[in-house]
């Protein structure tokens, strides 16, 4: 489900609980957590082959995934996307085993000022890796900023800017919106090239070209070497943000995107088809699901919505997450 723009790995989690119910409990949270990893995963697979990304962590993938697919290199983008999450998810799985505790002191330091900086670098960095203008960059930021104003406060619970809208008071939610911004553009870019090549009549073409010869389905091992800094580098960044408690993995995957463009050694090929920049993003994604379970298994506060899911499946099998859950069981 975490392929399919609108379904998320989240909701794949919802639906699955039910099913749980009559395994024990390590099957149950197995099963869960599979699914949690699989939903991070395959955005990727939507964001590099139709410009949609399956899941909000997966919306930094775009910009070079999909740029390699337009090049006939979706296959290569796509190995990139599996070895980088299974690194991410295998360092954050390690996270989770030797170091859960410390990480997790280490996270509740983090107060409301360190957290909003968090929010606000990240913003800056979204303006940073979205193309050659920073004014523009700044702009969409700015844009992304006030859709996210619309619908009920949180805090206060009063509507903010729904006009009466039922729908409104739900706030914009960020895959419909990916959506639009990135598939339905997409489709009229499509449109209007068709139109321009057939002399004004429009006909199904193939929107990804075909591989211009074997090397562009195949990922090197050159290419796999030079790119483990960047996931090694993605992964620690993920792992880290998906310790804080409300940080989740959209913000790590474009930290881990534009801090891969910063130390990068041609930061110039970011954002058009470098394999380096879905290795970032997808390694800093998948680095957050192991992390995220740091706070939720040592102080009993979910790291993220999937993880906040998953403290209810814990609490239906009479499994209470904090730190006497690794006395008790």
């Amino acid at each position: 489900m975490g392929a399919i723009p609108g379904l998320t790995g989240t909701m794949a989690i919802v639906l699955m609980i039910p099913f749980t119910f009559g395994m024990d409990p390590v099957n149950s949270i197995t099963t869960l957590l599979a699914i949690y990893c699989g939903g991070i995963y395959g955005g990727s697979i939507s964001a590099i082959l139709i410009r949609a990304p399956g899941s909000p962590a997966s919306a930094a993938t775009v910009f070079d995934g999909y740029e390699l697919a337009k090049q006939g290199k979706a296959l290569k983008a796509l190995k990139m996307a599996v070895n980088a999450s299974v690194v991410g998810n295998f360092w954050s799985v390690l996270l989770l085993i030797f170091i859960a505790p410390q990480v997790a002191h280490l996270a509740l330091k983090l107060g409301p000022i360190e957290i909003a900086s968090l929010i606000v670098f990240s913003l800056t960095i979204i303006a940073y890796v979205s193309g050659k203008s920073l004014l523009k960059g700044l702009i969409s930021a700015g844009i992304g900023l006030f859709a996210c104003t619309i619908g009920i406060d949180p805090i206060t619970a009063t509507p903010r800017l729904a006009f009466d809208i039922p729908e409104l008071e739900r706030g914009i939610a960020l895959i419909p919106m990916s959506i639009g911004l990135f598939a339905v553009a997409e489709v009229f870019n499509q449109a209007e090239k068709a139109y321009k090549e057939r002399s004004g009549k429009v006909q199904m073409t193939a929107v990804l070209p075909k591989p211009k010869s074997p090397e562009d389905s195949k990922l090197t091992l050159k290419e796999m070497l030079g790119s483990l800094r960047t996931i090694f580098q993605s992964a620690c960044i993920g792992s880290f943000l998906g310790a804080i408690p409300g940080v989740g993995s959209p913000i790590a995957s474009f930290m881990g995107y534009g801090l891969g463009k910063r130390f990068s050694k041609h930061p110039e090929k970011y954002g058009t088809g470098f394999i380096e920049g879905v290795a970032a993003s997808e390694a800093a994604n998948n680095g957050v699901v192991g992390a995220s379970m740091i706070p939720l298994l040592t102080l009993g506060i979910p790291g993220d919505l999937p993880t906040a899911i998953l403290l209810g499946a814990f609490l239906l099998h009479g499994l209470i997450p904090g730190p006497m859950l690794f006395q008790e069981h």
